[in-house]
Parts: structure tokens; C-alpha cells; sequence
């Protein structure tokens, strides 16, 4: 006899209850320092590889001869408004003590999110005197892009005043092609599987659900004893990104006959 429960008794969630720390995001160019100087603008991008309802950047690491530091934050990108300081909003302003050879954590004061498929243009400046405030290196490749499943971190201008958004310099303010040297600490607000999602989720969870979903239909199993509804509720419950955070592929040419089949197999 199968176990029943009200729908009512078993809410689904649809995001985790906490935003789960993520393994810290590095892009270590720590041995060509190619350059130091005040500031450093660039793009960071969030992917839409994994499902998840935002990222929150908590902390930029950096170093150099640092000094009075700020780190200011705008939507979309930084392109066209490295000149315009009402454009953006400051996430974090402190004085530091000089860290030319280890990486120093900022913690931002306000921490910035980006949902999928977005991105913000971060600057992170120096009022410190002189051309060793802050470590940056040289655009090797065209378009590089640095970083993980989740974020991206996109080539951006150097910035050689120490009055933020200045374009007053001696040799120019501002040069392009310059990289970010440092890291990002983010955490993650995954989604939470649910029937109408299921195809956003990795292919090896996509897997795991079929099985228990099709173990559950057959009356030989012990997962036939539980009602549709608390199979669900089981599935929806589940920490995924611990176990299955491989990277959906879906092939482009598949055919569609399979995906028919497969559609036709799901009684959600």
C-alpha cells in the first residue's frame, strides 16, 4: 500500500535556504607582474553553465604597496564610464599596510551579486602616491578569460592616477589591455531541482532522478511505496552541487526522436 501525504504537507523549495561558500575563485598571474600602479577596472561575468539563483561577491584579494583603498561596482560593464563616478557604487573603502608579495583580502563592506548570464564592472583603487600601489598585468591573448564554472574575469584599463576616475595623470590615466592580478570570494545560491528546471541541471543528476523516478513506478521496488509527491519532495531536497556539479553538455544534434522519448517517460 502506498504512503500518501497531502501536497500541502510537503512544500518544495525552489532555492537553497543559504548561500553556499564556494571554493574561492583564483586567477594567479602572481609571476609576470608586469605592472603597479593605482587602480584596475574589468568585467566580471557570471555563467549560466550550472543552476543557480545568484552569485555574492564577498571579498577581492589583491596586492601591492596598497595604501587607502576603495572598490566601486556598476551594472553590465565598466566600458564608457571609467570618467563618470556617479555611474557607480562603492563597496568597500579602508587603509592597508603594504603586502607587495602576498595577496591581500578586501572584504567588501558591501557585497555585490550577479544572476546568471550577468555581469558588473568592479575598480579596485589606490589613493596611495606614487606607481606601486596595486599589482596588474599586460592582455596576453585577444580576448582572455579567466576563471571557473561560475564567473568569468574579462581583460580591463589600468589606471594611473591616485584620485579615483581621474583622467589627470602625467604619462596619461588610463591604459588598456591590462589584466586583473588577484582573487574573488563568492558564494553560491543554488536552485533547487524541481520537474519544471530538470533541464537545467547536470547530466549526471538528470540521471540519478530518471532512475529513482522509474524505480518508483515499478511495483517491485521499495520506492513504490512512497506517493508521487514525497518522491518529489525527496528529489527537491537533495544538496546537489555537493555531488553533481558536472557541467550540463547538451548536444546540439540530437535527435529529436530521443528527446521525444525521453520527454514521454516523465510523469511530473
Amino acid at each position: 500500500r502506498r504512503v500518501r501525504r497531502s501536497m500541502d504537507l510537503l512544500p518544495r523549495k525552489t532555492v537553497s535556504d543559504q548561500i553556499v561558500p564556494h571554493e574561492s575563485f583564483t586567477m594567479d598571474t602572481r609571476d609576470h607582474e608586469d605592472h603597479t600602479f593605482c587602480g584596475i577596472m574589468f568585467d566580471v561575468e557570471c555563467r549560466d553553465s550550472l543552476p543557480m539563483e545568484y552569485i555574492e561577491i564577498s571579498s577581492v584579494w589583491i596586492r601591492g604597496y596598497l595604501g587607502p583603498i576603495k572598490v566601486f561596482a556598476t551594472p553590465c560593464s565598466f566600458k564608457d564610464k571609467h570618467e563618470s563616478p556617479e555611474c557607480w557604487t562603492k563597496l568597500y573603502e579602508g587603509d592597508h599596510r603594504p603586502s607587495p608579495q602576498t595577496l591581500k583580502k578586501i572584504d567588501l563592506q558591501v557585497p555585490v551579486r550577479l544572476y546568471p548570464g550577468t555581469s558588473i564592472g568592479l575598480y579596485v583603487h589606490s589613493a596611495r602616491p606614487g606607481d606601486e600601489a596595486i599589482v596588474y598585468d599586460n592582455q596576453r591573448l585577444r580576448r582572455p578569460v579567466s576563471g571557473d564554472m561560475n564567473l568569468a574575469i574579462l581583460p580591463g584599463l589600468a589606471h594611473l592616477s591616485s584620485t579615483p576616475f581621474s583622467h589627470h595623470a602625467l604619462w596619461g590615466a588610463w591604459r588598456h589591455r591590462r589584466e586583473f592580478v588577484g582573487r574573488l570570494s563568492y558564494g553560491v545560491r543554488w536552485l533547487m531541482w524541481n520537474p519544471e528546471v530538470h533541464d537545467l541541471f547536470p547530466q549526471s543528476l538528470q540521471t540519478v532522478v530518471m532512475a529513482v523516478l522509474m524505480g518508483a513506478k515499478r511495483k517491485e521496488s521499495i520506492l513504490y511505496l512512497l506517493h508521487d509527491e514525497m518522491v518529489l519532495y525527496i528529489l527537491n531536497s537533495i544538496n546537489w552541487w555537493e555531488s553533481f556539479k558536472d557541467v550540463p553538455e547538451e548536444s546540439a544534434d540530437e535527435d529529436d526522436d530521443d528527446e521525444d522519448d525521453r520527454s514521454h517517460s516523465m510523469w511530473w
